[in-house]
């Protein structure tokens, strides 16, 4: 998607439907906007794992149990790019399950970096479901 039209990438993100319809309205803001989201989608769609280069941070990784995108082994997947503790947390909702379950989401994650801060690295259950 990083690379088709304006057209066609504006009317993508309508379809997700995370970008308010009054900000794709604004020409002035798309106008900024359109590069930062190319990019991010860039690096989202060419990114290409180094298994010989690893993170040497903890890491929580949240994801929503209804996404349609990214599913629970994908997030899984993450525990694979550090060599420190990961945890992988589901939460109710699909892509965009910030938007619906933000306390919870919040406290799990104050929650999660006290944890990983003090070294303790919670239950062993990373794939708590919220």
């Amino acid at each position: 998607m990083h690379a088709v039209s304006d057209e066609r990438f504006i009317a993508y993100l309508g379809e997700l439907g995370a970008t308010p319809p009054d900000v794709i309205a604004t020409d002035e803001l798309m106008e900024l906007f359109l590069p930062i989201l190319r990019a991010d989608f860039r690096a989202c769609e060419t990114y290409e794992p180094n298994p010989d280069r690893k993170l040497r941070v903890p890491m929580a990784v949240y994801g929503g149990l209804s996404d349609a995108d990214v599913d629970g082994g994908a997030l899984r997947g993450w525990q694979h790019e550090t060599t420190g503790p990961c945890v992988v947390r589901l939460f109710p909702g699909g892509h965009f399950f910030i938007r619906d379950h933000a306390a919870i989401v919040t406290a799990t994650l104050q929650r999660d970096l006290r944890e990983m801060s003090a070294g303790s690295h919670g239950t062993g259950d990373s794939n708590r479901r919220h």
